[in-house]
């Protein structure tokens, strides 16, 4: 089984930057900070790219997104919506 091992957020709700690493010998990782730094956005925006479901990606302001898993795969999302409309790209 692929397991997540970090993941990154650019421009989360247009200002802010997060970095989330998974220590593999910790059964769960507990995110806490001040109201409004987007941790319920972080993880609505995590879910719908797991779960690929791009409506509710698009509804997220961010730029990037990166996903690093223990087989070595990366999974970026690039959010283009604020440049040319309504455009996700996955790579």
């Amino acid at each position: 089984m692929t397991t997540l091992r970090s993941f990154q957020v650019d421009q989360l709700l247009g200002e802010f930057n997060h970095k989330i690493h998974f220590n593999a010998e910790k059964e769960f990782v507990i995110l806490h900070g001040p109201n409004g730094v987007g941790k319920t956005k972080l993880l609505e925006l995590l879910s719908a790219t797991l779960s690929f479901d791009i409506f509710r990606i698009s509804e997220v302001q961010f730029a990037k997104l990166s996903l690093n898993f223990d087989d070595g795969v990366e999974l970026t999302v690039i959010n283009n919506s604020e440049r040319s409309g309504s455009s996700i790209d996955l790579t």
